[in-house]
């Protein structure tokens, strides 16, 4: 059987908290053991960039992909960037890569907002 491996994909920035996130969902998700391998990567800034990640799972030969953006909506980089870095890997390498949708507006991130701010009034003085 084919191993699968799932690529989270995060927007990148200077600042670190970005690159930490990622990288804990990345570790959260492999813990959980639904895919026989983890990665994350970037659009831009930080690395590896998607592209690169994605060439790194052909080279080890890794079949099947798929790129999870970790983005609340759609946008220039889900619609383009994400979506070019894949059909360039698909094309250098042969891999088959399904791309997932953002989070969107989905009940499960509505109960993580009420949660943030239920935190946030309780520090109210």
């Amino acid at each position: 059987m084919d191993k699968v491996a799932l690529v989270l994909v995060g927007h990148g920035s200077v600042l670190p908290h970005n690159r930490e996130m990622i990288e804990a969902f990345s570790r959260m998700i492999e813990k959980r053991g639904e895919y026989d391998v983890v990665k994350y990567s970037f659009i831009q800034i930080n690395e590896p960039l998607l592209e690169d990640a994605l060439m790194g799972l052909a080279e080890d030969g890794v079949e099947k992909v798929v790129v999870s953006p970790v983005f609340l909506a759609k946008g220039v980089h889900t619609t383009s960037d994400i979506t070019e870095a894949i059909e360039k890997a698909e094309r250098k390498t042969g891999i088959k890569i399904a791309y997932a949708d953002p989070l969107g507006a989905d009940p499960r991130v509505v109960d993580i907002l009420l949660d943030r701010a239920k935190e946030a009034a309780e520090r109210i003085e």
